[in-house]
């Protein structure tokens, strides 16, 4: 498989002229807006990209606990309030009207960003969006009492927002579906709810959940799995995710009936811990093929 590079957008100050270097896209990964001017002149810059021209993530300086609701109010736990995750995108979509640079927004947790992102998309505006697979099944209710498995970033929110997120990406106002795979070891975990490393194993278990997912909304299978394979490969602008002759051949052959039961000793992540520990769930992998190779068989 080839690798794509990404390069970085310097908010505020000078940005990397992503096609001086060949770089597929560029980053701006933990965004943080300083000045309107530098900011305007960073964006202008990223779009030269030819395909992608840039990727915001605004989660990624996230240093709170959780969603400021009730559940992180009965809990005691600081939060982050929906409105943050607002406001950061209502700032990125500003930017793209004014530079035309195309986009890609990572990791959406809240309805109103859902909403936003739609109507964005209605106007004519060269973006794109995901959601992480946990944000699909899981709410602020699953956090129970300082279950640090479900500390994530960006944090677990309401039912509205959760299903609002579901409902989004079975629509199209998402456009596709990432595993969020950042694994962390039992010592990241076993502390304290507010003090526990936030992230979770989810490579493993993205596509019975998008299973899961897909069957929920009554989505034809080839649109569940188009969500994690050539709907973000369009967005890259890279031919893969498609079985057509010529493409690569990088290939996962499942059975969809087959049960998965999600135990540490099944996970082959040297990260064990998930939310989903205990879940029984439909989608087995049976073959990866990479390249033409086989390289794993379950």
């Amino acid at each position: 498989m080839s690798d794509r590079v990404v390069g970085v957008v310097e908010s505020g100050g000078e940005a990397l002229a992503a096609s001086d270097f060949g770089l597929s896209a560029a980053t701006a990964d933990g965004l943080v807006l300083t000045s309107e001017a530098g900011d305007r002149r960073a964006w202008q810059r990223a779009a030269t990209v030819p395909s992608l021209s840039g990727i915001a993530d605004f989660n990624g300086q996230v240093v709170l606990c959780k969603d400021d609701g009730e559940v992180a109010t009965r809990l005691g736990l600081a939060g982050i309030p929906s409105f943050a995750e607002t406001i950061a995108l209502g700032a990125i979509l500003e930017l793209v009207r004014a530079t035309l640079a195309r986009v890609h927004v990572c990791r959406l947790s809240t309805a109103g960003a859902v909403e936003m992102m739609r109507h964005a998309k209605q106007e004519g505006l060269p973006v794109s969006c995901d959601v992480a697979i946990h944000h699909l099944h899981l709410c602020d209710m699953d956090l129970g009492y300082f279950d640090s498995h479900c500390r994530l970033e960006p944090p677990l929110r309401s039912q509205r927002d959760r299903d609002a997120l579901a409902r989004g990406l079975a629509e199209g106002a998402v456009d596709c579906l990432c595993s969020d795979h950042t694994p962390v070891d039992e010592d990241g975990k076993h502390l304290p709810f507010a003090e526990a490393e936030p992230g979770a194993t989810g490579l493993e278990l993205l596509l019975p959940l998008a299973l899961k997912w897909g069957a929920a909304h009554k989505l034809p299978l080839a649109v569940t799995l188009a969500r994690m394979t050539s709907d973000p490969a369009r967005i890259l602008g890279v031919a893969t995710g498609r079985i057509v002759t010529g493409a690569p051949a990088d290939l996962a052959i499942f059975d969809p009936g087959a049960a998965v039961r999600v135990t540490a000793e099944s996970l082959k992540s040297q990260g064990k811990n998930t939310p989903f520990l205990g879940y029984e769930l439909a989608g087995r992998v049976r073959y990866t093929v990479v390249a033409g190779n086989v390289v794993y068989e379950g």
